[in-house]
């Protein structure tokens, strides 16, 4: 099972984010708080992440920026409660709260590019 940061400052947002994710995929870390939480996951191979906005310290742009620090990069999602901005130190970016499924394709989109070559790899391998 994968590991995915989850980032919200609101409990109950927190849960229902956690509650969206893709069944039997991810093993969420979750943190109300953004200080500090990338040294936590140096070497973890973390490779997904949420970060809402709105954390419980006010340290979400601070926790994007280190978030790209690591090895490797993990694809970030970006959810707001407002309209989403179109650049910044992430992958994507959503109006959050949305359906399920608009939360799962989104996720879906934040793999790295060598997962992608990766499988092609082993479909390959496959059908030889």
């Amino acid at each position: 099972m994968k590991e995915i940061l989850i980032a919200c400052g609101d409990v109950d947002l927190l849960k229902r984010i956690i509650a969206d994710l893709p069944p039997n995929t991810f093993k969420p870390i979750a943190t109300k708080r953004g200080a500090g939480i990338a040294a936590k996951l140096t070497g973890r191979n973390l490779r997904h992440a949420i970060v809402h906005a709105t954390l419980a310290d006010g340290t979400a742009g601070q926790l994007l920026q280190e978030l790209q620090g690591l090895d490797p990069v993990p694809g970030v999602l970006l959810l707001t409660s407002d309209a989403p901005p179109k650049e910044g130190p992430f992958k994507a970016a959503l109006r959050y709260p949305v359906p399920g499924p608009v939360l799962r394709n989104a996720i879906g989109q934040l793999a790295p590019d060598d997962d992608a070559e990766h499988d092609l790899e082993r479909w390959r391998l496959f059908y030889r």
